[in-house]
């Protein structure tokens, strides 16, 4: 093998292996296995339109449910479950609003790893806005 193809390859899984690690630390990784089902209450932050800010506080999950904490109450009940995302087929936490008033919209949920989820708001494959939340 020359010494520009074993170059070559060496560069090719640094690059693989900095894009995983890229996509860990900003939750967009795929896992093998789904991520631990969320209980109880998290803050939210809205990471891509900070004036979300103004009107949502986070989200508050039980039995396979979950209702978001608004400036105007706790409202948009859901449906939560396992899944896989409709963008990029990675197992993910789904937060199935359909049958309510913001029925268009699903919440696909990932891990951060450290108790805490990456998640993205989604109007079939677009996205609408990213967020995450933490105890």
């Amino acid at each position: 093998m020359s010494v520009n193809r074993t170059i070559m390859r060496s560069v090719s899984a640094l690059l693989v292996t900095g894009a995983a690690a890229v996509g860990l630390v900003t939750g967009v990784a795929s896992a093998s296995a789904a991520p631990p089902m969320p209980t109880g209450y998290y803050r939210g932050v809205v990471t891509t339109m900070p004036a979300g800010n103004a009107v949502w506080y986070g989200k508050s999950f039980g039995r396979g449910t979950v209702i978001n904490n608004t400036a105007i109450g706790w409202a948009f009940p859901g449906r939560v479950y396992p899944g896989r995302s409709v963008q990029d087929g990675t197992r993910v936490i789904v937060v199935d609003y359909s049958g309510t008033p913001v029925g268009f919209v699903r919440d696909e949920l990932r891990s951060d790893g450290h108790g805490g989820y990456w998640g993205r708001s989604l109007n079939g494959q677009s996205e609408l806005l990213r967020f995450r939340l933490t105890r």
